[in-house]
Order: C-alpha cells, then structure tokens, then sequence
C-alpha cells in the first residue's frame, strides 16, 4: 500500500511518497542458534519515504515515463528467544531508475504501472501497478 503526489511542469516529473509494504511471515521464521534456544521472528513491521524525479512524454494513447527514485526506508524485527524477546531496527536509503507509463480512464482519472531496478542499497527489483486521480 502506498501513495504518491506528483507534479509534472514542462514533462519533468518530481514526486514525494510513501509506502507501507505488509509482509508476511507465515510459517513464522526460525532461526537457529549455537547451543542456545531457537529464535524466532514474531513481528515485521516496514515503512518508506520516496522522492523521485524524471521526465514524461505524451504518447497516444497515454504517458510514457523514467527517472531516479530515491528510497529512504526504516524496517522493525520482533524476535523471540526462548522467554525473551527483543526488537531489532535498521533504516538506510537506495536509488532505483523507473521507467512506467499511464493510460486514461477518464478525464480524472488513471491506471498506471511501472519497474524499479535497483542502482544501490535494499532494493533489488519492484514492480508496481495502481489507479490514480488527476487534480488540474
């Protein structure tokens, strides 16, 4: 789940958004340990502030994209081991190159989709796909 705001002036884009990925750990995560209890992941808990910029063409039927998106992203662990448990926390930031485009539904209205290969940190490959809403 997440949400973008974009303004586009002359074809260059720059946006500001978040992201809120659910993920899913189900069977639970267990870790071994040397001589000790196992450990296991309870609870993971993610969040992402992006900030983009790029160029768009208008291309009939729709709109053809790229640019760089920056990715500033914090991520919580919940581990349990034994009787105890313990959270864990890692925040960094990465760059991906997009290129997507956007199709019309309406006057107001928009699908879109779009592929993010990572240049450096977490991100490695993303896909994205949604609708969205003009505002003149």
């Amino acid at each position: 789940m997440g949400f973008e705001v974009r303004l586009v002036t002359r074809g260059i884009r720059t946006a500001i958004g978040g992201e809120y990925p659910y993920p899913r750990i189900d069977p639970p995560i267990m870790l071994a340990t040397a001589g000790g209890p196992p450990a296991q992941v309870r609870a993971l808990e993610t969040s992402e502030l992006r900030l983009s910029m790029g160029y768009e063409y208008a291309w009939e039927p729709g709109i053809v994209y790229g640019g760089l998106v920056g990715t500033a992203y914090d991520a919580t662990a919940k581990v349990v081991v034994g009787d105890a448990q313990s959270t864990y926390d890692t925040s960094g930031f990465s760059f991906a190159a997009r290129v997507g485009g956007r199709l019309a539904i309406s006057d107001n209205y928009f699908a879109y989709a779009h592929g993010e290969a990572g240049l450096t940190g977490h991100i490695l490959w993303a896909v994205h796909a949604g609708l969205g809403l003009n505002v003149p």
